[in-house]
């Protein structure tokens, strides 16, 4: 009898035990059981954005930088993994100094941020600043933050730029980190660099990069700065922090790279492009009197020689001065960029016939070049003049 009420005592004290452990009673008192029901749908809105981005050709193919920036993160940065997450570095074809990183694990830095970058410690710290942001969860809670906002996907950035924000469906939307997350991931980020022997100093050029930046653009909106640090307390922030750190003696950890300058050449010329492009004239001479002789000297020519002809009012004296910007200019007469520019120019200046000689020479000269039509439609309108 003794042992039959123990036996129904104990399948009493069980049942208790069920229904106080069923999902429907049980509370959590930590925020990442909160957070868990939107990782997989935040996975999942982020793979589908990624998708979409290189559907709009929105990533630069470079499979050997590509290689190069994980190598950073996981031979210096984060020896192994990070958390759960496994690293996929894209480049994300965006002349502004960024890097996004997206809820799956994607990391994306643009051509800008490579361009700007003067070496690997500084990209480093853009690494390990968006690593924070993954290893913390900041876009999961930014997420489970905006989701009762009834606003949609959360992908945050180190900057505030218009030209990241990427439509990917009527449910997605990118904005910042908050101020908070941000501070987070720059103190993170000091240590990170500190533990792996790189310069945290090179953290505060990072910032300075934006600062520069910030005077072609406009205001970021008021309730951004509300939410947001400036550049100028981040930078504060970091120098006391870094005054904190143990003194060590930092080597050149990157000595086996190639030299910054030279991976980061094409990736500056790919920047003049894309400033060109935009007709962003004025950050585009900037760039270039801030980085010069840096292993893209001809490229920088051709760029400042483009800038000229784009923006130059006094038509008399546009092929002098083009022939002067020009003149350093490594084999001019082998470019193709050299008579392009020259044949534009002697076309503005309606000298038509120097303006065939270079036209066609350049059309000779140049690899499939994408502005064939526009280049036979100037010559066709040069012998027409004659």
């Amino acid at each position: 009898m003794d042992r039959l009420i123990q036996l129904l005592l104990i399948i009493i004290i069980a049942a208790i035990l069920s229904c106080c452990s069923s999902t429907n009673s049980y509370q959590p008192n930590y925020p990442e059981h909160s957070l868990s029901r939107y990782e997989d749908k935040l996975w999942e809105i982020s793979e589908r954005a990624i998708t979409d981005m290189q559907k709009r050709g929105m990533f630069y193919s470079d499979s050997k930088t590509e290689s190069l920036i994980d190598s950073i993160f996981n031979e210096f940065l984060f020896p192994g993994t990070i958390s759960h997450f496994r690293i996929n570095t894209k480049i994300l074809y965006s002349g502004t100094p960024n890097a996004v990183a997206f809820a799956n694990g994607t990391m994306a830095v643009t051509v800008g941020m490579i361009a700007y970058s003067r070496n690997y410690d500084m990209l480093a710290f853009v690494l390990a600043h968006e690593a924070t942001h993954l290893n913390h969860r900041h876009g999961l809670r930014q997420y489970e933050k905006t989701k009762r906002q009834e606003t949609g996907l959360i992908i945050g950035t180190t900057i505030p730029i218009v030209d990241l924000i990427v439509a990917t469906g009527a449910d997605a939307i990118i904005a910042g980190y908050s101020r908070d997350q941000e501070i987070q991931a720059d103190t993170a980020a000091i240590s990170t660099l500190h533990s792996a022997g790189l310069k945290p100093i090179e953290s505060c050029n990072v910032i300075n990069v934006f600062v520069r930046l910030s005077n072609f653009y406009d205001n970021p909106p008021s309730n951004f700065l509300a939410s947001h640090p400036t550049y100028s307390s981040r930078i504060a922030a970091l120098e006391g922090q870094i005054k904190c750190l143990p003194n060590i003696v930092f080597e050149n950890k990157f000595e086996h790279y190639e030299p910054y300058d030279q991976l980061a050449a094409p990736f500056r010329t790919l920047l003049m492009k894309i400033l060109l492009k935009e007709k962003k004239h004025e950050i585009a001479s900037a760039f270039i009197k801030s980085y010069p002789d840096t292993g893209w000297e001809n490229e920088a020519v051709i760029a400042q020689a483009d800038i000229y002809l784009n923006t130059a009012k006094d038509s008399v004296a546009m092929v002098d001065s083009l022939e002067n910007i020009l003149a350093s200019l490594a084999e001019r007469n082998s470019s193709p960029d050299y008579h392009r520019i020259m044949g534009t120019a002697y076309y503005n200046r309606r000298m038509y016939q120097l303006a065939i000689i270079h036209l066609n020479r350049y059309l000779e000269l140049a690899v499939r070049p994408k502005d064939r039509y526009y280049i036979e439609g100037l010559i066709e309108r040069c012998e027409n003049e004659i």
